[in-house]
């Protein structure tokens, strides 16, 4: 019952994209509209931008998915351990959690590795600590932090902060989430002092009601 509850969201979800993907365009014009016509064309270039950033998250993680899933499989059918294939997919999927994928794939892996035999148990202990390595200070960094411009530490206060607010799910929407916070907060920094140089005219952070009201008083002298 539980894999047919997820089955049918999964399905709903995929409809429900491919009606977002073909009303884009209506959507933008009518997410455009919340906004005075002067902020549309920063709106439109933030929203460019977003859009940027989250197709290039995309990217990188299906880089790192196919290199875990890829390196495992390969590794398991040279070791002959059963259901390589099956195993290499779960070791794939669960890296949509980074540095997860590995450990995943190494529990199954190395337990028909020693009812194999002893050698083969230490053998696959051994590539998937070389597998988790290399993709935690190669793969990751080189993949996710430059395609991100995120640092490694970055990434792992990202996965620990979603843990500790949301479980498994924060994890995973851990890193988009920052990503897409880093492109998001400055333009919001600028709308604010924006608004505020509106309201007020010239505006910066150390101006306070009393520096306000006397340049109010000289430009009425004035």
């Amino acid at each position: 019952l539980g894999a047919l509850g997820w089955t049918i969201k999964g399905l709903i979800s995929i409809v429900m994209s491919i009606y977002l993907l073909t009303d884009k365009e209506a959507i933008g014009r009518q997410f455009l509209h919340l906004f005075p016509a002067d902020d549309h064309a920063e709106v439109r270039a933030t929203m460019d931008e977003l859009s940027l950033t989250f197709s290039r998250y995309l990217r990188g993680q299906m880089t790192v998915i196919l290199f875990v899933a890829t390196s495992v499989t390969v590794a398991l059918l040279g070791f002959r351990i059963p259901y390589a294939f099956f195993i290499g997919f779960i070791a794939g999927v669960l890296e949509i959690i980074p540095y997860f994928g590995a450990i995943g794939g190494a529990l199954p892996a190395v337990t028909l590795g020693f009812m194999r035999s002893p050698y083969t148990g230490i053998g696959l202990i051994a590539f998937f600590i070389a597998v988790n390595q290399l993709e935690g200070h190669l793969i990751i960094p080189l993949v996710m932090g430059r395609s991100l411009e995120m640092r490694p530490l970055t990434i792992l206060l990202a996965l620990i902060a979603g843990e500790q607010l949301a479980g498994i799910a924060g994890m995973i929407i851990a890193i988009p989430a920052v990503s897409l916070l880093r492109v998001l907060l400055p333009h919001l920094a600028r709308h604010y002092q924006h608004l505020r140089s509106r309201e007020y005219g010239i505006w910066s952070p150390r101006d306070g009601p009393e520096a306000r009201g006397r340049r109010s008083r000289e430009s009425l002298d004035t």
